[in-house]
């Protein structure tokens, strides 16, 4: 078998890892107003919180002691094929295909090897403005439930920690509200 440089596979029964793609999560809303919860199922996820956290969530739960996060950051995923009706401009796909665009990360597939269900992932475009969180006892449950999400691929080092920066240089950008202006 061979093994990929870009992706190992995730496993069930440890804790959840930052940049580890999982498929089929729901994500539940609540209406205040109305007080209806929607349900929204998400093909593709990328846990991005930070490794030492999930850890220490991870053995604290498992110790009887309550989940010392209150939310694990997730970031939606499409497949790389859909940034065609993602993004109109062929320069600006350009862009996000290179990893050049601050907004968007682009994830190459990962083979059936490196998944945990033996099938693949195809490639995919996370988008930094895309996100939610969901308590970790929640996400483990959902991925221990037949027909539940599915921990699937975690991108190895250094892939990990250049997703990892880049999401950290989008969260951190600031809006001037006039641009420089500059005569050459």
């Amino acid at each position: 078998m061979a093994s990929s440089p870009v992706f190992g596979a995730a496993h069930e029964s440890s804790e959840l890892r930052q940049a580890e793609i999982i498929t089929n999560l729901t994500e539940y809303v609540f209406d205040p107003q109305n007080g209806e919860v929607e349900a929204s199922r998400h093909s593709y996820c990328v846990v991005l919180s930070q490794d030492c956290d999930l850890l220490r969530d991870f053995d604290d739960q498992k110790a009887g002691k309550p989940s010392p996060l209150n939310g694990v950051l997730i970031f939606l995923a499409r497949p790389a094929t859909d940034l065609r009706d993602l993004v109109k401009g062929s320069d600006i796909r350009k862009r996000i295909i290179q990893n050049n665009d601050e907004r968007y990360h682009v994830i190459e597939a990962a083979p059936a090897e490196a998944d945990a269900l033996k099938e693949g992932v195809p490639a995919l475009v996370i988008d930094f403005r895309r996100f939610f969180t969901m308590s970790a006892p929640t996400l483990y449950y959902q991925c221990g439930l037949e027909n539940g999400a599915n921990r699937r691929c975690v991108l190895s080092t250094p892939y990990r920690e250049h997703l990892q920066s880049r999401l950290a240089f989008y969260l951190a950008r600031v809006a001037l509200p006039d641009p420089h202006k500059v005569s050459v």
